[in-house]
């Protein structure tokens, strides 16, 4: 589940950068049998930077997003 978005901040080289905080649930089972559950909160840098390609003779501009570095900051049980 996404649960944030920060606001995206203007760098010097013209690319935005945010964080994107999600929460991802994994459940592990022996059989038919919960085994284990858990919960993790991920902090994901992004990297956003508005591009141009040109298709068919025209100018198309586009917003090109970059995954950067994933962080666990909490898990739970």
């Amino acid at each position: 589940d996404v649960h944030y978005i920060s606001d995206l901040e203007r760098q010097p080289d013209g690319r935005y950068v945010g964080v994107v905080t999600i929460y991802q649930k994994f459940e592990g089972t022996n059989g038919d049998k919960l085994a284990y559950k858990d919960t993790t909160k991920k902090d994901i840098t992004i990297y956003v930077e508005k591009k141009e390609t040109q298709i068919a003779g025209r100018t198309i501009e586009f917003w090109d997003v970059i995954l950067g570095d994933i962080r666990v900051s909490e898990t739970s049980i």
